[in-house]
């Protein structure tokens, strides 16, 4: 006989010791189902938690050595064009700063697009699931840190746009094709004098190094945003902290130990 038949029959025979026993028995029954559910689902959602905060500390390494090694590209690139204009204004460069030159003079009307923050954090946001990140710190630093991806990326979207279209020096320079690259050329040599004659281009160099320097900053912010929500996984203990302090995954660009 079922529990419900056998509530049924105690209410004709109007056995209410019996009927106040099987209640109880109903109401434990439906609060411990409760209680079993509500816990599955708590499992459930931290289960899915730590899994994307897993995800999110491989990513947002890897987010960080790749902004670094960009705040290294653009600084070296900039210095290295302070070099080219301090040639051209009459001084002799040393042997490491003309290296630093022709590095800068290779890659500087090049261009990287901006960082966006995807992987774990896209499907986050778009899947509108921050709430499932319980600590309060951590969702903020990394709506934080998405929101920075998102302006920053437009903003050297900008920047690239500029020196795309800023003039080039072509004719002044001395290339050279790098073996097992294709169609990639180094620069090897430069006109200065050439170059100090020539009209602009003075301002051409100035210009391209402040835009590489902006660059630089932009992503010096996002990297800030980054390392923050690294930071509070490593105070979470969902993450093992670095042994050593973040580089650049590539190695520091050939000129960056230069003095």
């Amino acid at each position: 006989m079922t529990l419900l038949s056998r509530l049924n029959r105690n209410i004709r025979e109007h056995n209410w010791f019996a009927v106040c026993v099987e209640f109880v028995i109903v109401v434990i029954g439906v609060a411990v189902g409760f209680q079993l559910t509500q816990g599955y689902d708590r499992a459930r959602l931290e289960a899915r938690e730590t899994s994307y905060l897993t995800g999110m500390a491989t990513d947002f390494s890897i987010y960080q050595s790749l902004l670094i090694c960009r705040i290294e590209t653009e600084g070296e690139i900039a210095r290295g064009l302070d070099h080219v204009i301090t040639a051209i204004g009459g001084t002799e460069l040393s042997a490491e700063e003309q290296a630093r030159a022709y590095y800068a003079l290779t890659l500087a009307h090049a261009v990287q697009p901006g960082l966006p923050l995807e992987g774990n954090l896209q499907a986050l946001v778009l899947g509108d699931l921050v709430e499932t990140i319980r600590d309060d710190t951590l969702r903020g630093r990394i709506l934080q840190a998405q929101s920075t991806a998102s302006v920053n990326v437009a903003a050297v979207e900008q920047i690239n746009a500029m020196i795309i279209g800023a003039a080039r020096f072509d004719a002044y320079l001395e290339r050279a094709r790098t073996a097992n690259s294709g169609e990639f050329y180094t620069v090897i040599g430069f006109d200065d004098a050439a170059m100090a004659d020539a009209p602009g281009v003075r301002d051409l160099l100035m210009n391209l190094a402040n835009y590489h320097r902006a660059i630089a900053g932009t992503v010096e912010s996002q990297l800030s945003a980054v390392t923050g929500v690294l930071n509070q996984l490593d105070v979470l203990g969902a993450r093992d902290p670095g042994a050593s302090e973040p580089s650049c995954l590539y190695g520091a660009p050939p000129t960056r130990d230069i003095d």
